[in-house]
């Protein structure tokens, strides 16, 4: 089983061109679950879903960006608004999917919260949100949770949401020594061209929790989408994470 997931960008840059780079990485990687954040325009969401030939779309219905395709039968689904920040206008939240993974039940979540680096105690809030809100979704079970946190794993809020978890940070498990920087002001030319300036972090993730047979035996997690095409179109100013289980 493989679950990919990526901050998209959408709507900016040569978006057009991007998603063809990000259509080539789904044809080739051919993951069973993908989460996707910055997808705005539900026409388009189900247009990738088409393209990419995803069995089924979970999307949020408030302006979040957020999106679980996947190809296992949806058992349930549901959306959460979180906190918002009183530095900025956009709502933040987190959707998830109770998925049929080879007769097994598995949950998906994917998220994204508030960016700006001096917003810690938002995202902190947010955090508590979606962990009250796994807990109350997902008692037992075997879960994943996916997104663009725009805050590194051993940034204060994020080190607390994980231990509390408890989660499995699965690029630390497979590249413990490893910075793995999903926001690469060096090796990504969006970022150093952006106005944000932002610090290189790891922010774009896969968690996991539980001990199941979907999720007990991890074979990689790996960054993706990191080289640009052949005519040097990037798939986003993130890059994604894929992880692969036995």
């Amino acid at each position: 089983m493989k679950i990919l997931t990526l901050n998209t960008w959408q709507e900016r840059g040569f978006w057009d061109k991007r998603w063809e780079v990000i259509f080539d990485g789904l044809k080739g990687f051919s993951p069973e679950i993908a989460v996707f954040q910055e997808l705005f325009s539900p026409s388009w969401a189900r247009e990738v879903q088409q393209r990419a030939g995803f069995k089924n779309l979970v999307l949020s219905k408030e302006p979040c960006g957020l999106a679980i395709y996947t190809n296992y039968p949806v058992l349930a689904s549901g959306e959460l608004l979180l906190f918002q920040s009183p530095a900025e206008s956009y709502p933040r939240g987190v959707i998830w999917a109770k998925v049929d993974a080879k007769k097994h039940p598995l949950f998906v979540f994917c998220t994204h919260l508030s960016w700006k680096e001096e917003d810690a105690e938002s995202r902190r809030k947010q955090l508590r949100e979606i962990l009250a809100l796994i807990r109350q979704e997902t008692p037992s079970g075997e879960l994943l949770i996916a997104g663009d946190f725009n805050a590194a794993p051993i940034s204060p809020e994020m080190d607390s949401f994980v231990k509390q978890g408890p989660f499995r940070d699965l690029y630390r498990e497979k590249h413990p020594s490893e910075e793995g920087f999903t926001w690469d002001n060096k090796r990504n030319y969006y970022v150093a061209q952006s106005i944000h300036k932002l610090p290189d972090r790891r922010i774009d993730c896969v968690f996991a929790c539980g001990k199941g047979p979907v999720l007990a035996k991890l074979a990689s997690c790996d960054l993706i989408f990191e080289e640009p095409r052949a005519d040097g179109v990037l798939a986003s100013d993130h890059f994604g994470v894929l992880a692969k289980f036995k």
